[in-house]
């Protein structure tokens, strides 16, 4: 089914001004299956009414939003009003106000909305390439601000093949910063040279150059699909199989014997036998650094060996 247009305006930067149009980037229900609440005794669907300690029973058209100021105390709030706080060219178009390296805007600021960015019309095609282009030669994003839903967003825009990826972000007033966590996440501890060769190592092993998210499914769906269907079908749910207890071993046993196991792995690819073999060489290196760090210990300032004193 062709997606619905969400949202429509302009991509504005200076005084360049591109027809754009606004497609969610999200599948319906984000292809999860949804659960009902059922009362026990009857499976009966709970249904929510909304009701008013006064009245009962309110409908949709009679609820209004409101803001408490003081005990039992609202003042009554019409959204539709603050169309009147803004500017005409604020309502309809995304105000980018700067560019800035994508590393400059954390992950930690995004947010699960997005939204793919089209022209819209055939005059806005070549300003929207042109605009793409240069965004993504200079590898940089754009960084503005549009009203969605009736509320200014902060919005990051950035080149995704041949379209816009419009991202909503958090304000920095609505993220916790890792500073906020104290003393122990500012001193990392004392590393180990061997370690630290034997986890980049690791690292090495389980790294790859192609990479497909596609190859991931959502688990949870599955396995309620095959609840559901099983309590459908009358039949038996077949338990997964245990896996192994796992060996408790030392921080450095673990690396070497995860680097064996991803060397293996490797050459079982056919095209990793050369990876398993710079595995090993680095594992080595590891090794031997450490012996020479050993060696280095015996020796004196000079490097000459100590002479014993009786």
């Amino acid at each position: 089914m062709t997606p619905r247009v969400t949202w429509k305006g302009s991509l504005n930067v200076s005084l360049v001004s591109v027809a754009v149009k606004a497609y969610t980037a999200s599948t319906p229900e984000n292809g999860q299956l949804r659960l009902n609440q059922l009362h026990d005794a009857c499976h009966g669907r709970i249904k929510y009414q909304k009701t008013c300690p006064l009245h009962g029973p309110v409908s949709s058209d009679e609820i209004v939003m409101g803001y408490q100021y003081a005990q039992e105390q609202y003042v009554v709030v019409d959204l539709a009003e603050l169309d009147k706080l803004r500017r005409a060219e604020e309502k309809r178009a995304i105000r980018i106000e700067v560019f800035v390296a994508p590393e400059q805007v954390g992950c930690i600021f995004h947010t699960d909305r997005h939204y793919y960015l089209l022209p819209d019309g055939a005059a806005a095609r070549v300003p929207y390439a042109l605009l793409h282009e240069a965004i993504r030669d200079k590898d940089v994003c754009a960084v503005g601000q549009v009203v969605l839903c009736k509320r200014e967003q902060l919005v990051l825009i950035r080149p995704l093949e041949n379209l816009f990826l419009m991202t909503v972000l958090k304000y920095a007033s609505q993220v916790r910063l890792p500073s906020c966590l104290g003393e122990e996440t500012e001193i990392p501890p004392q590393i180990g040279q061997e370690e630290l060769t034997l986890a980049q190592a690791l690292v090495e092993g389980h790294t790859r150059r192609q990479f497909d998210l596609h190859q991931y499914t959502d688990q949870y769906t599955v396995k309620l699909e095959q609840l559901i269907d099983a309590k459908l079908n009358g039949k038996d749910l077949v338990s997964a199989p245990q896996s192994e207890p796992r060996q408790v071993l030392s921080l450095l046993d673990a690396l070497k014997a995860s680097v064996a196991k991803a060397e293996s792995s490797a050459a079982a690819d056919g095209a990793g036998g050369q990876l398993a073999k710079q595995l090993s060489r680095r594992a080595g290196k590891g090794k031997r650094g450490t012996a020479r760090g050993k060696k280095r210990s015996k020796t004196s300032g000079s490097g000459k060996p100590q002479k014993k004193t009786a």
